[in-house]
């Protein structure tokens, strides 16, 4: 069961007088769209508003982005970006002046003006979220805290006292066979010593043991041994400053990944954010890359989500390795990434979207929606689209070659973080020609789904 939003629950007569008039005749720039961005964007989806080729829909304190796929067919992306007591009226004009537009992604409390406006609203899969306020993360956190110290003084002052009684000893050595032999266990101690010390400094660091902490137990055996299989091949993850991105590996290796997609060798849009490197190194977008020997097998891009102006949480939008990479470097990359944003003290940090997955009847009741496989009766009304929800059903179990949707279930599932439904609102009955131009927004041709199903 899902919480209400409480701003939908306001007085909309007080918004209205205050948002009439500010409809906008002309365009902002990129960099006041990234301002507004920076105030309200505190969802998975909110920087990708900002990625090329989408159009706006501008009213005076946010904006909604959608795409025209035809002179039918238009799809918003995503929650407006705003504050959220002015969303049922940026909806309200928005929907007024197109009223047959498709909303893709969108959360619970837009989902619910909408249903009030007379669409359906259908669960296009989950997302998945760690909140700093769970409990393996509080543990995991909390033991990193505990041994980010530099290196310890005991070691240290142990292996300077013997290096100075092996130097007395070398300095008087002679044919004492005696001291030849405390001579040599000397200097083995202090090999040993210092393999101890070597071991005890990377235990401290911080990732480490938040990785040691969140990864024990039988939840996330899947995950460790995805990473410790990476970490024994030497594979390593580090965060890159934006000044130092390497942007021609970067490239490289996307275009490898790229080309070895079984659809489509290009790069998606929309619902995905495409790689845009130049605009990203100028902006909030954090990059770490995975280095195994003496090259670099892989990268993860985070987008920034933002409230009143700081960063409040990253989403994982982009991670692609080379062919050749070890199968566990982008469970690397993800977890120490993860653990990275979370030792900074960030309160969310999101995977993304699990499309169609966990796809199930939308029931209404007063400000509530209840998303359950279970059929509900009085006070409860159906407000999904029951032929939307076969259809993809249909699409996530029958249609992986086009797209690998339970490969992305399966990976976000292995971290047992909270998993929020995300909502799709059409007015449509027959929603086939949208599901097509979804595919088509993202950039795969719908006729690739026939011909793959069919195979």
């Amino acid at each position: 069961m899902i919480d209400g939003d409480q701003a939908l629950r306001g007085d909309r007569s007080q918004n209205s007088q205050k948002y009439s008039s500010n409809i906008m005749g002309t365009d902002r720039s990129h960099s006041e769209r990234l301002s507004l961005l920076r105030n309200y964007g505190s969802w998975t989806m909110a920087y990708s508003t900002l990625q090329s080729g989408l159009q706006y829909f501008d009213v005076e304190d946010g904006f909604i982005a959608y795409k025209r796929l035809d002179k039918k067919h238009l799809f918003v992306l995503s929650d407006p970006v705003c504050p959220k007591a002015a969303i049922p009226e940026i909806l309200k004009r928005f929907v007024t002046q197109y009223p047959y537009s498709c909303f893709l992604q969108i959360s619970e409390s837009t989902a619910k003006y909408l249903i009030s406006s007379g669409f359906y609203a259908n669960v296009m899969g989950t997302e998945t979220i760690l909140s700093s306020k769970d409990r393996d993360i509080l543990a995991a956190v909390s033991a990193g805290k505990v041994y980010v110290m530099p290196a310890t003084k005991v070691f240290a002052e142990g292996i300077t006292a013997i290096r100075n009684k092996k130097d007395e000893l070398y300095a008087g050595l002679s044919d004492d066979a005696d001291k030849r032999k405390q001579f040599w266990r000397l200097k083995r101690r202090i090999a040993k010593l210092e393999r101890k010390q070597f071991e005890q400094d990377t235990y401290q660091n911080a990732v480490t043991v938040f990785l040691q902490s969140y990864l024990r137990g039988a939840k996330r055996e899947f995950l460790r041994r995805q990473y410790s299989a990476a970490t024994r091949e030497g594979v390593t993850v580090y965060e890159i400053g934006a000044q130092d991105w390497p942007l021609e590996i970067i490239s490289d290796i996307s275009q490898e990944w790229l080309h070895s997609r079984r659809i489509m060798s290009k790069e998606m849009s929309f619902l995905t954010r495409p790689l845009a490197l130049e605009s990203d190194i100028y902006s909030d977008v954090r990059c770490f890359m995975a280095l195994q020997g003496t090259r670099y097998v892989g990268f993860a891009l985070l987008d920034p989500m933002y409230l009143s102006g700081k960063i409040t949480g990253y989403y994982i939008d982009i991670i692609r390795t080379k062919n050749d990479a070890h199968d566990g470097t982008v469970a690397a990359l993800t977890l120490t990434s993860i653990a990275t944003v979370f030792m900074e003290g960030v309160e969310t940090i999101s995977l993304g979207l699990s499309p169609m997955h966990a796809v199930a009847p939308v029931y209404l009741s007063k400000n509530e929606i209840v998303v359950s496989r279970y059929k509900m009766g009085y006070p409860y009304k159906r407000v999904d689209n029951i032929i939307a929800t076969a259809l993809y059903r249909f699409l996530f179990h029958w249609a992986n070659r086009l797209y690998n949707a339970q490969g992305q279930a399966f990976h976000k599932t292995r971290f047992r973080a909270n998993m929020i439904p995300t909502f799709l609102c059409s007015r449509q009955r027959i929603p086939f020609s949208e599901v097509a131009g979804c595919y088509k927004l993202c950039g795969v041709e719908i006729f690739h789904l026939l011909k793959n199903i069919s195979r």
